[in-house]
């Protein structure tokens, strides 16, 4: 009678049991899936920013176009000879109007360049203003 009654007990408890651990198998299985989830979107994001050029990639590629183009006007304008010359012994002799030339040009190009570098410590700033935002908005803090 006993035995009978340990048996009954035991069927009874057995689909409890079983119930409870395919709850928590489920549970797990979710929150295994939820992370796998979580970590490939971090990785898509990570290879979206690391294909896609930055702004200060940007910037830094528009300053070195405008570096090269200023050199390329200093050089223009040493080689450049005066009016009313020719020939090599003219090109040679420094004057003042090629001297101011190329102080000119060598001012427009520092401007040039800070310029530049302003606007890429602007676009940087821009951009790490941009990563906090998307940062909290992804983590924000619950208290």
């Amino acid at each position: 009678m006993l035995q009978r009654l340990q048996l009954c007990a035991h069927s009874t408890q057995r689909p409890q049991l079983q119930q409870q651990q395919q709850q928590q198998q489920q549970q797990q299985q979710r929150q295994q899936q939820q992370q796998r989830q979580q970590q490939q979107q971090q990785q898509s994001s990570m290879i979206a920013r690391q294909k896609s050029p930055s702004t200060a990639h940007v910037v830094a590629a528009a300053a070195a176009v405008v570096v090269a183009a200023a050199a390329a006007a200093i050089a223009a304008a040493a080689l450049t000879p005066r009016q009313g010359s020719s020939g090599a012994a003219a090109a040679a002799r420094p004057t003042a109007g090629r001297a101011a030339a190329t102080a000119a040009a060598a001012a427009a190009a520092a401007a040039a360049a800070a310029a530049t570098a302003a606007a890429a410590a602007a676009a940087a700033a821009a951009a790490a203003a941009a990563l906090e935002a998307r940062v909290t908005d992804s983590f924000p803090l619950s208290l």
